[in-house]
């Protein structure tokens, strides 16, 4: 079977009556009759295959007019496509700078937030240990300041101390497991402001265990001097 596709419908003929074909139908789909000038668009059998002359072949023909359009269609499907992918890539192309510029001005707002909230924790630290260094050092005590005064005694070492106090609500709390002293005088110094008003609430508490072979241990609070509390436990 020769090839014809792409032949014109004269040139068809001359090329299958050479081969001995004498017997083709055509198929113009929905055009006008066929005329010499139409172009094989398909053929069956295709091209190299063994037929002899009885075999009816198969053709599949549109006029230059058809052609001329369907080729003109799949370029302008083409061109559009083309256009299209250049689109895309030019708005990538755009999007993606402001895309970097977004993500960098939320990661600089992330860093702002961190390092205030770090600046605000560092902060509260700093005043709560200058407090609390304030609080464990021992001093006789100026018109705006209260000293509290822890004392333990006992005729053994004493293993464990606990000191607490709560004052507005915030508690502190220090233990001392020197364990090498039978009698312990702890000082604490406070702001008087944090004892006035109406509201004011506080409380002091201490406690000790003495170690092997205590008979008792005694502990005691004083406030500006005055005893407030005190309690013996004996064996």
């Amino acid at each position: 079977m020769p090839l014809v596709s792409d032949a014109t419908l004269a040139e068809t003929r001359a090329e299958l009556d050479a081969a001995g074909v004498g017997d083709f139908s055509i198929n113009t789909g929905s055009e006008d009759q066929a005329d010499g000038g139409w172009m094989v668009t398909e053929q069956s059998p295709m091209s190299g295959m063994s037929i002899d002359a009885n075999t009816t072949v198969e053709l599949t023909v549109h006029s230059a007019k058809f052609i001329e359009e369907a080729q003109a269609k799949r370029e302008a499907e083409q061109r559009e496509a083309a256009e299209a992918e250049k689109a895309a890539k030019m708005k990538a192309a755009t999007e993606r700078p402001k895309a970097a510029e977004k993500k960098a001005e939320q990661e600089a707002k992330e860093a702002a937030a961190k390092k205030k909230a770090e600046e605000a924790a560092a902060k509260k630290k700093a005043a709560a240990q200058a407090k609390k260094a304030k609080r464990t050092a021992v001093s006789s005590g100026t018109g705006d300041e209260r000293v509290v005064r822890y004392f333990l005694e006992s005729d053994a070492p004493i293993d464990i101390i606990t000191c607490t106090s709560m004052i507005n609500g915030e508690t502190s709390q220090e233990q001392d497991t020197t364990g090498a002293r039978s009698s312990v005088v702890k000082g604490y110094v406070f702001d008087e402001f944090e004892f006035g008003g109406s509201y004011s609430m506080y409380s002091f508490g201490v406690s000790g265990q003495a170690g092997a072979g205590a008979s008792y241990i005694t502990c005691r609070i004083e406030v500006e001097g005055r005893q407030v509390a005190k309690q013996t436990s004996t064996v």
